[in-house]
């Protein structure tokens, strides 16, 4: 792992964070599994160019996610289990490029007035963000693990990463029984783990310590980590 490599994955990372928010605030605040299927029709009668580009900006997003995912696996790839943090990243990403596809079926569907068929979408769409969270918990599960076990990232913040994604894990997989119910759980979970993904981002911008960096000698003679001391 050298020093491009951590940067490139910090900054992808607070690029990828960035878009996605912005796509959420722009573009799918009208069409949330919440919203009825009458205001939904609504919106996409009268702005349907507005829903096809969000759409199209996500297939953008999903090229950011993809180069994040590639660029994450380039630092734990010594792992076999890298291989599969990088699978779950890309189908994450692969559902939400689909639910964002779905926008189209929701269009014909509108102008055919069935409003039947758009409550469809909509339940889909509510499987497909319930599904997208529960493949990022165990893709970014995995490789918390990794990133403390590799002395990628801090300790506390690894195991930030590790505990709440594994609570994500959870949640989303029980959301699938209970949707209502955990509505809040999983909302609240969420905001944990977008605060690790920050905090990450922004940790492997950074150079590692100052001692490690410049006496890698006498680390790697000891058998020490880069962040060994903060364990102790």
């Amino acid at each position: 792992m050298t020093s491009t490599e951590r940067r490139t994955a910090g900054a992808l990372s607070l690029s990828f964070i960035a878009i996605s928010g912005l796509h959420f605030s722009v573009f799918e605040q009208p069409l949330l599994p919440t919203r009825a299927a009458a205001d939904v029709a609504a919106y996409l009668l009268a702005s349907p160019a507005h829903a096809r580009l969000g759409a199209l900006v996500d297939l953008f997003v999903f090229a950011t996610g993809a180069a994040m995912a590639v660029a994450l696996y380039r630092l734990v790839r010594e792992h076999r289990l890298s291989v599969f943090v990088l699978a779950a990243l890309l189908v994450g990403m692969g559902v939400s490029v689909a639910i964002e596809l779905s926008t189209f079926a929701a269009l014909s569907l509108a102008k055919t007035g069935s409003l039947d068929g758009i409550a469809a979408v909509q339940q889909a769409r509510s499987a497909g963000y319930t599904l997208t969270m529960f493949f990022y918990g165990l893709a970014l599960t995995g490789w918390s693990w990794l990133a403390l076990r590799g002395a990628q990232l801090a300790r506390p913040l690894a195991w930030l990463g590790l505990a709440a994604n594994v609570a994500l894990v959870f949640v989303t997989a029980a959301k699938v029984v209970q949707p209502v119910a955990l509505e809040l759980p999983v909302m609240a979970v969420s905001s944990v783990t977008m605060l690790f993904q920050v905090s990450a981002g922004v940790a492997l911008l950074l150079p590692q310590r100052a001692r490690s960096a410049s006496t890698p000698s006498a680390s790697s003679e000891s058998g020490t980590k880069p962040w060994s001391s903060t364990a102790s």
